[in-house]
């Protein structure tokens, strides 16, 4: 059995790390450009159809059905992604 990669380590760490940085500004960029109240909101939404598109898109590469896929990245994401808030608002009140 050879355990030798075809492919290289490098080139995996950079993809990942751009596909990290693109998709960590989809909830950034409201803030960037709306007013507070609404950008919270707004990056909320984005986040959210940013897990969506991302599920959608897994469901198209690994040939299962897109739109379950695509919710339940929504779903799992959400819960993580409210959980969040819920703990930023918590810890600003203290």
């Amino acid at each position: 059995m050879d355990d030798q990669h075809s492919d290289s380590l490098f080139a995996g760490a950079l993809l990942m790390f751009g596909s990290y940085f693109v998709a960590g500004f989809i909830p950034i960029l409201p803030v960037l450009f709306l007013p507070f109240p609404v950008s919270v909101y707004a990056s909320v939404g984005c986040a959210f159809l940013g897990l969506f598109i991302l599920g959608y898109m897994k469901g198209k590469v690994v040939r299962i059905p897109p739109i379950r896929s695509g919710l339940e990245m929504l779903f799992i994401g959400g819960i993580a992604t409210i959980l969040g808030v819920f703990v930023g608002t918590l810890f600003r009140t203290m």
